[in-house]
């Protein structure tokens, strides 16, 4: 036993599935990025961006807030709306509110993305867990990386 009470077994166990978690998440990964260039000419972070922006009751947030909602620095979403505002699907404006404000606002071809992107969601999802997981598998699956994405991040912590 180790200094948290897991056996050596355990511990065997807990990195092969770790690396099996690596693993899946590298291949619905890959097929998630292809499909998203492939069909919308954007990456998935840049189209989660757009969702944020589309759910915003005006269809408009703050940088901060969008990096908040989408768990991503501030400048990782600068870079995501810039290159946005490039390809037409979203435009920067000033607060009316607050001049110093700088918002993000969806475009009409930033949201007609928004359906393609959930498409292509829906097909991964179906590809990789609804062919592959019977509906226990996929329940089981939920539960367990949701209780992985609960546990704190300080891995000294027991």
């Amino acid at each position: 036993m180790n200094q948290r009470g897991a056996t050596v077994e355990q511990n065997v166990n807990a990195a092969r599935t770790l690396a099996a978690l690596f693993s899946a998440e590298h291949a619905v990964s890959d097929a998630l990025e292809a499909e998203m260039r492939g069909r919308c000419g954007i990456n998935s972070g840049q189209f989660q961006v757009l969702v944020a922006l589309a759910v915003a009751s005006d269809g408009q947030l703050r940088m901060a807030d969008i990096a908040a909602t989408n768990c991503i620095s501030r400048s990782g979403v600068t870079q995501s709306v810039d290159r946005l505002e490039t390809l037409g699907h979203v435009t920067r404006m000033t607060s009316t509110n607050d001049r110093r404000l700088v918002l993000a606002k969806i475009t009409p071809t930033g949201l007609e993305l928004i359906p393609v992107g959930h498409r292509i969601l829906e097909g991964v999802a179906e590809h990789f867990i609804a062919e592959r997981l019977s509906v226990q598998q996929s329940t089981n699956l939920l539960t367990a990386l949701a209780a992985i994405a609960a546990t704190t991040t300080d891995v000294t912590q027991p």
